[in-house]
């Protein structure tokens, strides 16, 4: 049951970061269509999606018939399920609806297979059909070997008045199989990441892998969430005390592309054949910037650091420099990634669409736990307030009304 659960809360990002995540450049996400956009369907009325379930192999695709394939309404008035029905032989599914209450309300089609669950992307037109209603399921596997690391960024701010520096540490990793990766139980972990021995408020942040499925332990965190074939991010912070530096960063895997980026400007970063490739500016502030490529499994990447202390290093400028180390990888691991063939999942920002699919996700869990789910109760309602007071903003934002 508990896997279950995961893997419903894992298939979309989790977007509640311990960063704040600064406004779209160019100013707010266009409006959705709806009632305030004519270019669009009509808020309410009469809508329908017809489309496919196909397992997919190494073979090939294979229609998946008898499947429940349910359609969701996730909105700010309300949410839940409007409709269900079973696939044909040839894995065929057609639900016709009536969208009805917010124009900002958002629909999609989701089922299940081996306790994983997959989704469309939002059903924006009244009728969606062909690639855009199709679901893409498959079979799991429980071999670790089967993720690879794309790219792995290592960002180290300034110290603070206390001499600590915060680190933030994301992974692009790459399931290159045709199965989901799972746990071999509900305790077993798909990934284990190294997190430094003294690390303190070690926090998993934005990308596809929800906090609540992770669990850490002394120099490890562990990740039970399934990897569906594809890319996926996986990022998370802690903070080191001026005693831990130099810090050593153990390479425990091989990864196509590394990078280092430290702020302060007289760090050393040694080890892994790093280059010195020049300095990157970020909100005011600059970092220095050590990339490598094709690094092999093993040693480590040491940060020394000075006993100088910043004046101003906080979580937000950590955020924008999050950002820019990402955006910086996010070409390279892709298209490294699209070269191997494989379906990819696409690494999504903080908008609304998501969000909402995050909630869905999330009352899905909770119902599939039952009576087990009532001492978790104030954690899910908590979790759930912040998501829809998340969602509004996001809503707000994109319509032009932050």
């Amino acid at each position: 049951m508990r896997r279950a659960a995961l893997a419903l809360a894992a298939v979309a990002p989790v977007l509640v970061a311990q960063v704040p995540t600064p406004p779209p450049i160019g100013g707010p996400l266009p409006t959705m269509p709806g009632a305030e956009n004519p270019h669009g369907p009509a808020a309410t009325g009469p809508r329908e999606v017809e489309g496919r379930v196909e397992r997919l192999t190494r073979g090939g695709p294979t229609p998946v018939g008898g499947v429940m394939v349910t359609l969701h309404r996730v909105g700010p008035d309300k949410e839940g399920p409007v409709d269900s029905v079973r696939t044909d032989a040839s894995g065929r599914y057609r639900i016709r609806y009536r969208a009805t209450g917010s124009a900002n309300a958002i629909y999609f089609a989701a089922t299940s297979w081996q306790g994983i669950a997959y989704f469309t992307a939002p059903l924006r037109a009244t009728r969606v059909e062909g690639n855009a209603a199709r679901l893409s399921v498959f079979d799991t596997t429980s071999r670790e070997a089967a993720l690879t690391v794309r790219g792995r960024h290592l960002i180290v701010s300034s110290a603070d008045s206390s001499g600590s520096r915060v680190v933030i540490e994301v992974y692009e990793l790459s399931n290159d199989s045709s199965k989901t990766l799972v746990g071999a139980d509900s305790a077993s972990a798909t990934l284990t990441v190294p997190v430094p021995t003294g690390a303190r408020e070690v926090m998993v942040g934005q990308g596809d892998v929800p906090p609540d499925a992770t669990t850490t332990g002394p120099g490890v965190l562990r990740v039970l969430a399934p990897f569906s074939p594809g890319l996926k991010q996986l990022s998370f912070s802690y903070r080191l005390g001026k005693e831990a530096f130099p810090a050593a960063f153990p390479l425990e895997r091989a990864a196509s592309v590394l990078e280092v980026l430290v702020e302060d400007p007289s760090a050393a970063v040694s080890g892994a054949a790093l280059k010195n490739v020049g300095p990157v500016a970020a909100d005011g502030r600059t970092f220095k910037r050590f990339l490598g490529e094709n690094i092999a499994a093993g040693g480590a990447v040491t940060v020394s650091t000075p006993g100088t202390l910043a004046t101003k290093t906080n979580l937000y400028i950590l955020g924008v420099a999050f950002a820019v180390g990402v955006g910086l990888l996010g070409g390279l691991a892709r298209t490294a990634f699209r070269s191997r063939g494989m379906p990819r999942a696409v690494v999504l920002t903080d908008d609304p669409e998501v969000i909402a699919r995050e909630i869905a996700d999330l009352d899905r869990a909770h119902a599939r736990q039952g009576a087990a789910a009532d001492p978790e109760r104030a954690n899910y309602e908590q979790a759930r307030a912040a998501l829809k007071e998340r969602l509004t903003v996001a809503l707000a934002r994109r319509d032009g009304d932050a």
